[in-house]
């Protein structure tokens, strides 16, 4: 734990191939090695969609991410405009505060959309989806 606040990063990813959804839950604080582990894990995640290219949705529960440093921010920005891996919704749930507002620029110019409360932000995603939620 290298910030010394026991806020060690960590992420679970989890994929519903024939409903096209992913499900990412970040927690802590993410060194730039930390968030490039992510990067590879989604990555490898994206590959058990049954969807089209970029067909599939996204659910992300930033709600117990700390504040990140700005190299973080931008491999996340980076991330989450990459056209290769782009989903067609993407939802973003955050507990507010100045994460949010962290998480709000990062996803300037994606067109995500913020939720505070996870289940709303799932019944959202999956409204038209390929299979019922």
């Amino acid at each position: 734990m290298r910030d010394g606040s026991g806020m060690q990063a960590r992420f679970n990813i989890d994929v519903e191939p024939w409903v096209g959804l992913i499900t990412i839950t970040l927690s802590g604080f993410f060194y730039p090695e930390d968030a490039a582990r992510y990067v590879a894990a989604r990555n490898s995640a994206q590959t058990k969609l049954r969807t089209q290219p970029n067909e599939h949705v996204t659910l992300v529960d930033l709600r117990n991410v700390r504040i990140q440093l700005q190299d973080s921010v931008t491999l996340f920005r980076q991330t989450m405009t990459d056209p290769a891996a782009r989903s067609r919704r993407l939802a973003l749930v955050t507990a507010g505060g100045l994460s949010k507002l962290q998480v709000q620029r990062a996803a300037a110019g994606r067109g995500a959309s913020f939720f505070t409360c996870f289940d709303e932000a799932r019944r959202w995603l999956l409204e038209g989806s390929l299979a019922p939620a």
